[in-house]
């Protein structure tokens, strides 16, 4: 077997997400290139070394990105190799927060960030905050994920094999709502000039592209420009990159005076926090985060959102065009 292949049995064993798969992938292909080419299976310990000294040393990646491909060393040789990692003194990446404990916002400051944000963005930190979204869940959300009648989203196979169940904040619902018809109105523009079409999920990748041209299928998040592929010829609009996000809540942060980080982790690791704080049983926040299957007899939880973020009436701009919506300041005000 393909030694990928092996390293992907093994991550899929251990429920990872596709995301940390291809993260762990992506690191081990370029070990395998560093050494030329040659079957890890045929190298030891010595040669992980100088593969991450030379991302140090020379490429000089991230402290994010050396941590990443540290554990995905770590994570070949002991679990696909079965040859523990030593525990030699080595580099580690720095850490953006020294105390070595998850960054968590106090409800202060998650106030004033949220006063800093507005339209989409302030919808989606809403999501990360409100309902503990990691990032990637929340950017791949879809419109058929979103059940506004019962205020309840569906996260499919985050983490675990069963699909997930999380309640809306009321005070999201109907800035949703307005959003969403605001949002479909951008679709009809797409189909009207010829585009439309979305990505689909690797299981559904064989569908016709009538499918792809589907409202339910749609992101809630979209990017804000659509993507021609040279194969095909066909337009795609993906959803909205994570880095675009990321940019927006530390732009938030600046403005707000908050004195650390802000990214999506940051607002779920709050998420949990402030659920604790509020007396929740932590198996129940643990379901609520997908780190385990949630008893679908288990209590619901009341999302911290509408006890820190103050009520917002969100204003949003129209596009130059007669129909056309600029999703990130599409066109509406509406008070909680």
């Amino acid at each position: 077997m393909n030694i990928l292949d092996q390293v992907r049995d093994a991550v899929r064993a251990q429920h990872h997400s596709l995301r940390t798969e291809d993260i762990i992938c992506f690191w081990v292909r370029r070990f395998i290139v560093f050494h030329s080419g040659r079957n890890p299976q045929h190298l030891d310990h010595s040669h992980r070394d100088r593969f991450l000294q030379y991302l140090q040393q020379k490429e000089q990646i991230s402290p994010e990105q050396y941590a990443q491909a540290r554990q995905a060393m770590t994570f070949l040789f002991s679990q696909v190799l079965g040859t523990p990692a030593a525990t030699a003194a080595e580099p580690r990446a720095q850490n953006l927060f020294p105390s070595g404990h998850p960054a968590v916002l106090s409800p202060r400051q998650i106030t004033c960030l949220f006063d800093q944000l507005q339209g989409s963005d302030w919808l989606l930190a809403g999501l990360l905050y409100g309902c503990g979204l990691r990032l990637t869940e929340c950017v791949n959300l879809r419109i058929k994920d979103v059940d506004l009648n019962r205020g309840s989203l569906t996260i499919e196979n985050s983490f675990l094999t069963k699909d997930r169940h999380l309640s809306l904040d009321t005070q999201l619902i109907p800035h949703l709502r307005i959003y969403m018809a605001h949002r479909r109105n951008q679709h009809l523009h797409d189909l009207n000039y010829g585009g439309g079409l979305v990505p689909l999920p690797v299981d559904h990748a064989h569908q016709r592209l009538t499918i792809q041209r589907h409202w339910h299928w749609q992101f809630l998040f979209p990017a804000p420009e659509e993507t021609l592929d040279a194969k095909s010829g066909h337009r795609y609009r993906d959803h909205i990159s994570e880095q675009a996000v990321e940019r927006s809540l530390d732009q938030a942060a600046r403005q707000a005076g908050i004195p650390i980080p802000v990214t999506g982790q940051v607002l779920r690791h709050s998420f949990a926090s402030h659920l604790v704080a509020a007396g929740y049983d932590l198996a129940l926040i643990q379901a609520e985060l997908g780190h385990r299957v949630k008893d679908d007899a288990a209590d619901k939880v009341a999302s911290p959102f509408s006890g820190a973020v103050n009520a917002k009436t969100l204003s949003f701009q129209r596009g130059s065009e007669p129909d056309q919506i600029q999703e990130t300041r599409a066109v509406y005000r509406i008070a909680s």
